[in-house]
């Protein structure tokens, strides 16, 4: 699947962390890596379908594009850590 993020045409990607939780990364054109667009917060319980969105500093953005492209679907959770809030999101791919 193919979305465009910041002008980029780019490939998403639905992977796991070596801990066996899910993980979306994008890749660009070429198959680099693009973005790692989930985070891996060990004191945060999901469900097997639930990700965390990293939707700040050089991701933002990457949250509309995600959920336009039905990659994945808003939920009502939020998870803060440090100074920032984080989408719980359920994985449609």
């Amino acid at each position: 699947m193919e979305v465009t993020l910041h002008g980029e045409t780019l490939t998403v990607e639905k992977e796991r962390y070596p801990n066996g939780a899910t993980r979306i990364n994008l890749y660009d054109e070429m198959g680099l890596p693009y973005a790692t667009c989930t985070m891996f917060l060990e004191d945060v319980t999901l469900a097997d379908d639930e990700v965390v969105i990293k939707n700040h500093a050089e991701n933002k953005g990457v949250l509309d594009i995600l959920v336009q492209n039905n990659v994945v679907e808003l939920t009502d959770k939020v998870v803060t850590h440090g100074f920032v809030r984080s989408s719980i999101v359920r994985v449609l791919i």
